[in-house]
């Protein structure tokens, strides 16, 4: 858990591009691609704006199935 905090932490501080997979019912599987606006590790939930539809999503970590960097570290 802490791992995904310090993720979490870079990922806000640097404003990159993450995704975030997750399975809809009726949809299917979907990738979202936004910016970390908040997240809190204790109550479970994230919080991303996405850039194309200008809009925020707020996700529990239950409905996430992934979630990553665009970045490429080496």
């Amino acid at each position: 858990m802490k791992e995904i905090e310090e993720n979490f932490k870079r990922w806000k501080e640097n404003n990159e591009l993450i995704y975030v997979d997750m399975m809809k019912q009726k949809k299917g599987r979907q990738r979202l691609y936004g910016r970390l606006l908040d997240y809190d590790v204790k109550k479970q939930f994230i919080q991303v704006y996405n850039d194309d539809e200008k809009s925020v999503y707020n996700f529990s970590f239950e409905e996430v199935d992934d979630i990553g960097s665009t970045k490429r570290y080496n």
